[in-house]
């Protein structure tokens, strides 16, 4: 399904993974937490925590390739379907580029934990996905790129109205938007972690001279 926020499309989709696969790919993001006492929390809150610092090339790991191959084609879907419907196509491929996951790393937010607003510079698209997704708590957030166009109006932070809009995400969803759209993630209120997969992605030219 392709959202439409503000002028921005956001993809968003759930991914069906064999049984089991969510709980090991979990297992390995605390195991990883393990590993990484010493980390830079960057925009996170003391209650949660990143590998971004030491492990954020995880696409590059071979237990992660699967998961890996399922985000590029998302990314190359979000751009297809961005491009056709802004230009009111029937149809639309990518031939010229190619999807590259730039970096990729997990996040686990415990109770009390969010990360507070920021966009992924130097990137294309940036992408989510819900290991484990807390029911009616630590929402993902979506900023009006024309933010500061409507900072005369009355904002109310709902998932209908205002200059911040919320995609319903569950746990197995993916949700991919142009890094250029800031985002946040609400506090986590449940005593179960929110636990996520997070990623970058670039197009590059696949014509060689």
């Amino acid at each position: 399904m392709l959202h439409k926020l503000f002028p921005t499309y956001v993809l968003h989709e759930h991914i069906n993974l064999e049984d089991g696969e969510l709980d090991k790919y979990k297992d390995l993001v605390y195991e990883l937490r393990k590993q990484d006492e010493n980390y830079n929390p960057h925009f996170l809150t003391p209650d949660a925590w990143s590998s971004y610092s030491n492990h954020k090339e995880l696409h590059k790991e071979p237990v992660f390739r699967k998961l890996t191959t399922t985000f590029l084609s998302a990314c190359t879907r979000a751009a297809q379907e961005t491009i056709r419907v802004s230009n009111g196509l029937d149809k639309f491929e990518i031939k010229d580029h190619t999807a590259h996951i730039t970096n990729m790393w997990a996040n686990i937010y415990g109770k009390g934990g969010r990360v507070l607003e920021h966009i992924h510079q130097g990137t294309t698209y940036a992408g989510l996905f819900y290991l484990n997704k807390p029911k009616d708590t630590a929402h993902t957030y979506y900023i009006d790129p024309l933010e500061y166009s409507k900072m005369m109006d009355v904002h109310i932070l709902n998932n209908t109205t205002g200059q911040y809009k919320i995609i319903g995400a569950e746990t197995g969803d993916l949700v991919i938007w142009p890094a250029y759209m800031k985002h946040g993630a609400l506090v986590n209120e449940s005593d179960e972690d929110k636990v996520i997969i997070s990623f970058n992605c670039n197009f590059y030219s696949s014509i060689r001279k």
